[in-house]
């Protein structure tokens, strides 16, 4: 399926048709005519919709031994929209300044979260947006980062508009996977 040719697989349950579309969205072939001619089958992100943004936090403990601090770390951010999930590290937003500040203005406040800013990391010889330790600032690298991952939950979502900002790091993020999808008229700014 490409932006010039959509496409759908029409299927058959007890005697229904529904149409099956990419990102495994199904619904009645009835839905689907009305989203058509309600221009509300589209290919790839739509610009100026709109989207909800989930905050993920888990634990993890500081790595320096004078320290051992339990921290809350941000594990990603999920920006959900249509039929599409988008996740991103806190590395990831660091390359996008407007949308790191959107998501750092709505960081909960909870003493335990540890900062998010740019620090230089010497196993990967760079600096890039991190985690660091509530108590003690020490960064938390991005590869340990994933040890948060099994105590992490969401604990914030907000509303977002489909900026040119958030579409640019939406699509990169999809890498080429962008499809044909049926939107909300809310989603789409209707």
């Amino acid at each position: 399926m490409t932006e010039a040719l959509p496409a759908v697989r029409i299927v058959e349950h007890d005697g229904t048709y529904f149409a099956r579309l990419a990102y495994s969205q199904e619904m009645p072939v009835e839905a689907l005519l009305d989203a058509v001619f309600g221009r509300r089958f589209r290919f790839g992100i739509p610009p100026q919709g709109t989207a909800v943004a989930h905050i993920r936090v888990g634990e993890i403990e500081c790595w320096k031994k004078q320290c051992r601090a339990t921290t809350k770390i941000v594990t990603g951010i999920d920006v959900v929209f249509g039929p599409h999930t988008s996740s991103f590290s806190v590395p990831q937003l660091g390359e996008y300044p407007a949308l790191f500040g959107e998501v750092l203005g709505r960081l909960p406040r909870d003493a335990k979260i540890g900062r998010l800013k740019k620090r230089f990391s010497n196993t990967q010889e760079r600096a890039y947006v991190s985690n660091g330790c509530y108590r003690c600032d020490s960064i938390v690298g991005e590869f340990y980062e994933i040890d948060a991952r099994y105590t992490e939950e969401a604990v914030g979502s907000f509303p977002i508009q489909i900026t040119p900002a958030w579409k640019q790091a939406i699509e990169e993020e999809m890498e080429n996977q962008l499809e044909w999808a049926v939107y909300s008229p809310s989603e789409l700014g209707m």
